[in-house]
């Protein structure tokens, strides 16, 4: 699980908070070396008989979904929602694998050494205020992060001692031939100028409340196509905090760049056009697209460097994949049965 715990070396606070978001002062598997004392059919897996619980896993897949990661590729599943689930407990297994690989090669983490990435997060978030608020909002606990960077760092050091710190070469021909067989990532892109209205909502609203959301979301909609400015309407109702004031501007996006149902109304709409109410994982919007353009073809000259350090961080993803199929290859790693409920779309 290449996206996952073996790129944990560049794990961001966000994926910091989606590992221990909701951990409150209870010790897991993700940190303690004893195994969880789970009752019957609280398992979600176990690793050399070290368990680990659904609850676990629940809260991986939760702030996973919130934040709109993908699941591994490959990972099987019958729907978005049964895959995200088994990455989260894929990443939870792998990381016990690394943990265990770590200790049984003597290495640790200081606390200086965690103390200074905290002081690198504080300054990242905005300062020490700014970073309890991102904290607070998540219901996370400053000492529940020491507990997450203290793992990522031993993983970190358990990569390098296995698998080297330096990225790999990457030939010209490498570069070359990428591009060449890529013709749609460098070519001519299409891009929309749009701007949108957003309700939020959370995980956990209950249905009367997604309702409200939505309600207001249609009443904001039935406004501008009763005549009122797009702009001005957004002024006054939407809920996205990056561009409140500035009439819900977006600016210029390529395809991709937004969530998939968002992306797929901007991109079917034409300038001037107005969508329905669009749901995401972010809650409900009106989308307005103002302009749509092509950007120029790139050349090679001008995103070889890109693509070398693309191809280097593949080869030394595939490093690491190869470290942790080995270390599961001789571990004993058992995964229960996954049901529906488990996996509940936040």
């Amino acid at each position: 699980m290449i996206r996952t715990f073996a790129a944990i070396a560049a794990c961001s606070l966000a994926l910091a908070l989606a590992a221990c978001s909701g951990s409150k002062d209870k010790e897991t598997s993700e940190t303690s070396s004893a195994p969880s004392d789970n009752p019957a059919g609280d398992t979600a897996a176990s690793v050399n008989g070290r368990t680990i619980s659904r609850e676990e896993v629940e809260r991986i897949y939760t702030n996973m979904a919130r934040q709109n990661i993908e699941p591994e590729p490959g990972t099987q599943g019958n729907s978005p929602e049964e895959r995200l689930y088994r990455t989260a407990v894929d990443l939870l297994v792998e990381q016990i694998l690394v943990e265990e690989g770590a200790r049984k090669a003597g290495l640790t983490v200081s606390d200086g050494q965690v103390a200074s990435e905290v002081t690198r997060m504080k300054t990242a978030s905005g300062g020490p205020a700014a970073f309890q608020k991102l904290l607070d909002e998540n219901g996370v606990k400053e000492q529940d992060v020491e507990k997450d960077i203290r793992s990522r760092l031993t993983a970190r050091m358990y990569f390098e001692r296995v698998a080297g710190s330096s990225p790999p070469p990457v030939s010209d021909e490498e570069v070359e031939e990428y591009f060449e067989s890529n013709p749609e990532r460098f070519g001519a892109q299409p891009e929309v100028n749009a701007r949108h209205i957003l309700v939020m909502t959370k995980p956990d609203m209950d249905d009367m409340a997604r309702a409200e959301a939505r309600r207001r979301a249609e009443a904001s909609l039935a406004r501008v196509r009763g005549g009122e400015d797009f702009a001005a309407v957004a002024n006054e109702t939407t809920e996205d905090p990056t561009n409140q004031g500035k009439g819900g501007d977006l600016g210029w996006f390529p395809r991709g760049a937004m969530v998939a149902p968002f992306d797929s109304a901007a991109f079917d709409l034409k300038p001037g056009e107005v969508s329905g109410i669009v749901e995401t994982s972010f809650g409900y919007h009106v989308i307005r697209v103002e302009d749509r353009r092509e950007t120029e073809p790139r050349s090679l000259d001008s995103v070889r460097e890109g693509i070398r350090m693309s191809l280097a961080q593949e080869k030394m993803g595939n490093r690491f994949r190869a470290v942790v199929d080995s270390l599961r290859a001789d571990a004993k790693v058992v995964i229960e049965p996954v049901e529906a409920e488990h996996y509940q779309t936040p």
